[in-house]
């Protein structure tokens, strides 16, 4: 009798132990996809122009496949990339085409630019996925005076 219950705890302990390793195998191996964006997104702004330190309208054509809120980290790129503060978004499941402003820094260099948007999703309680879409390109135009030499 004791012999039995040995060997039932050992099989319990087993299956246990197999049916923990496949949860851990699934959440690090399945190919999370929380939202599928088309790009590159469109600008919105006439002429693709924005002023250093007005706002950017972009086109967002996404399907989201998951209801999870995503951190959002823009950057603006010419060269040199300017980081926005992140933010928490949520948006429903499905399809989705929507303007979205983003306010653009005022130091800004002048000249051509691309806006990187970003998504990081917490898919499982030890995974996180982060989504990358890129705009079409754009002008910034500043207009600070220079700074004269004393």
């Amino acid at each position: 009798m004791k012999l039995l219950q040995i060997n039932f705890v050992r099989k319990f302990i087993f299956y246990s132990l197999l049916c923990f390793y496949g949860v851990i195998a699934y959440w690090v191996l399945w190919p999370y996809e929380p939202i599928v964006i088309k790009e590159p997104m469109k600008i919105i702004n006439q002429n693709k122009t924005v002023k250093a330190g007005g706002t950017l309208v972009y086109e967002m054509d996404f399907v989201k496949n998951m209801p999870l809120p995503g951190i959002i980290t823009k950057q603006f790129i010419d060269g040199v990339v300017v980081t926005c503060a992140p933010i928490i978004g949520n948006i429903k499941v499905g399809h989705t085409v929507k303007n979205f402003p983003a306010k653009v820094p005022g130091f800004i260099n002048s000249g051509l630019n691309v806006m990187k948007w970003s998504a990081t999703y917490k898919v499982n309680p030890i995974r996180w996925v982060t989504v990358v879409a890129w705009s079409e390109p754009f002008y910034v135009l500043n207009e600070q005076p220079d700074k004269e030499d004393n």
